[in-house]
């Protein structure tokens, strides 16, 4: 008998947004102990063992929030640090 697949619903959401939210505190606490850290988005999923789904996600957040700044050459660096 056919079953279909449940969606992810609210409770999948919150421990998405969850995990997005423990990985952003490492990710946050890297870049303050190291302040020149520039990484691509490939390299911050592989420093930090993410998915590609997580990564951007992550990204996606960090830059809204405005700890990061995206670089003409398609790295992530502080946005404190940035010279206007």
């Amino acid at each position: 008998m056919f079953r279909p697949v449940p969606s992810p619903g609210p409770a999948l959401e919150s421990t998405a947004r969850a995990l997005r939210d423990a990985h952003a505190s490492l990710v946050r606490a890297e870049y303050r102990e190291m302040p020149g850290l520039s990484l691509s988005a490939e390299q911050i999923g592989r420093l930090w063992g993410l998915d590609r789904e997580l990564t951007v996600a992550l990204i996606e957040h960090l830059l809204c929030e405005g700890f990061l700044c995206r670089t003409r050459r398609d790295t992530y660096v502080r946005a404190d640090l940035i010279r206007p």
